[in-house]
């Protein structure tokens, strides 16, 4: 096989950086488009200019300048072209930027913000409250990307039994809408509870997926619970805004399913301990009332007894009293004429034989006289 002739990437690179130098045409230019994606550090600006078919990366580097660019704005920014041998990169490099007022793709968007809006998609009072304990989590996002790995990671590293499930769709590009609004469909009836909508970040640009009509709709219609992740803190998305909850990375997505379960298990232990507590009082109050019960009970006990002692003791000194032995302890002595009582002298008889006793015994006497 005869070998070709070939050049290194830094050669092909070179070389086009050669071309792109040498053409005046590219070294002073007016180019007209929309600014997005925009990123101003003290007197450095980065951001994409963009119409509707092409962008390209701009950069300017200590403009001295009193308007500096918003996003959206339609703008005619005066400079160079630049092309970068070691990455390869070609950029607009700025001297100066004018406003034309505001771009298509802006206005566009304010738009269907303002319609979306007016039908009341955004409001606080449509959104859904988040499950108690998630257990099943299914993220919409890339295959191909970090970012599930990210919120797996961060999930079972603190709770195994939540069971996470990926969906695969484009997040950029052609058919992304359609996949994304495919998939809220289908999951929104497969018993998930909480599906997570991701990606990585990336430009105005990449993101506008999550701008689409279709897929907010889509959102606002689903009954599951969902967390936009879209994972950009610059860039709000108008999926954010009717999605259930916005987090800013899909690590804090992940962050989040957990903090939930915790917070839901930290607020039925916070209730078992108020409950704990409320059972306690009310065993002691009860143990009080029937301390307090008991000792009356005593008190009444002691004082029925006392008065039955009392009375039994009154007739117990009323028997002794009427005790007959009492009687002979005094020298009194008791006379019967076989089984009947003598108590006077008259129903004594000259001849009577008397059975007489008294304190130490009896004995039997015979009436020889009677006076």
């Amino acid at each position: 096989m005869l070998e070709k002739e070939y050049l290194s990437v830094s050669e092909l690179n070179s070389y086009l950086s050669g071309v792109i130098e040498n053409d005046a045409l590219l070294w002073d230019l007016v180019v007209k488009g929309e600014v997005s994606g925009i990123s101003i550090h003290k007197e450095n600006i980065y951001c994409t200019l963009k119409d509707e078919y092409s962008q390209i990366f701009v950069c300017g580097f200590k403009l001295k300048q009193k308007y500096m660019p918003k996003e959206g704005d339609s703008v005619l920014i005066s400079g160079r072209i630049s092309y970068y041998i070691k990455t390869g990169k070609l950029s607009f490099v700025a001297t100066e930027i004018e406003l034309c007022g505001s771009g298509k793709q802006y206005d566009k968007f304010q738009e269907l913000k303002a319609k979306l809006t007016k039908e009341g998609l955004f409001e606080a009072s449509h959104k859904i409250l988040p499950p108690a304990f998630p257990q099943r989590i299914v993220v919409i996002t890339s295959k191909e990307g970090a970012v599930i790995k990210d919120i797996y990671r961060t999930i079972h590293k603190q709770n195994k039994s939540i069971d996470v499930s990926i969906y695969n769709v484009s997040v950029q590009g052609i058919t992304s809408v359609k996949e994304i609004v495919e998939a809220i469909s289908f999951l929104d009836k497969q018993n998930f509870d909480m599906i997570i909508l991701a990606r990585g970040g990336g430009s105005t640009e990449d993101l506008s997926a999550y701008n689409a009509e279709e897929v907010v709709r889509a959102i606002y219609s689903a009954n599951t619970y969902i967390i936009s992740a879209i994972g950009h803190e610059v860039d709000f998305t108008l999926s954010d805004a009717v999605s259930d909850l916005r987090c800013l990375t899909p690590t804090a997505a992940g962050e989040f399913v957990v903090s939930q379960y915790k917070n839901s298990i930290n607020k039925i232990l916070s209730s078992l301990s108020i409950i704990e507590k409320i059972v306690n009082n009310r065993l002691e109050i009860t143990k009080y009332s029937i301390i307090n019960y008991l000792k009356k009970i005593s008190q009444i006990t002691q004082f029925k007894i006392f008065s039955v002692y009392n009375r039994i003791s009154s007739l117990i000194n009323t028997l002794n009293l009427s005790n007959p032995q009492n009687l002979f302890n005094k020298g009194y002595f008791k006379i019967k004429r076989g089984e009947i009582n003598i108590s006077s002298v008259h129903d004594i008889r000259e001849n009577d034989i008397l059975s007489i006793y008294g304190n130490n015994g009896s004995f039997v006497a015979k009436v020889l006289k009677k006076d």
